[in-house]
């Protein structure tokens, strides 16, 4: 979420992004609708390595199905990203950011409720997963299992384990 974002507001904040228009362009999509301005490939790594979020949401794809949740009649592989399912559990709210969302099963997700600075990432050799290196807070880390939808939370680092023969997180 962008600064300026607070969970009272939601979506009636007061967002505050500043995108430099020499680091942006234009696109024209789906017969001709203009988009607004967007990050340029060749600049958005070093530009968003400057930025710190007001909160932050890194949701993984699990179960590599990732299509719209709850429409059986829309199969398609989303191209875009995997979009979150809102998160309302209280002390971890997060809004769903566009739509539609994948659902919030079998999606690995990783919090951070108040980010003192950029995004930083690192990849776990242990289990084989990219994750926060800011996700440390208890509960800060969770999965959900859609066949006994289970959550499993951590307190900032993977748990291995087998609970009533699914894998947990």
């Amino acid at each position: 979420m962008c600064k300026g974002w607070t969970q009272e507001k939601d979506r009636e904040s007061d967002f505050i992004m500043y995108l430099p228009e020499e680091q942006t362009e234009h696109f024209m999509i789906r017969g001709g609708i203009p988009t607004g301005p967007v990050l340029k490939r060749s600049t958005a790594r070093n530009y968003l390595q400057t930025v710190t979020w007001e909160r932050v949401l890194m949701t993984w794809n699990e179960n590599n199905l990732n299509i719209a949740f709850n429409d059986p009649k829309d199969t398609i592989e989303r191209w875009e990203g995997v979009i979150n399912a809102a998160s309302t559990d209280s002390g971890y709210y997060m809004p769903r950011i566009g739509a539609p969302d994948c659902g919030p099963y079998n999606k690995r997700y990783e919090l951070v409720l108040k980010p003192s600075g950029p995004n930083e990432f690192y990849f776990n050799p242990a289990d084989h997963r990219v994750h926060i290196k800011t996700a440390t807070g208890a509960g800060s880390r969770w999965i959900t299992t859609s066949t006994q939808k289970q959550t499993w939370r951590t307190s900032g680092g993977y748990r291995q384990g087998r609970h009533h023969g699914q894998g947990g997180y």
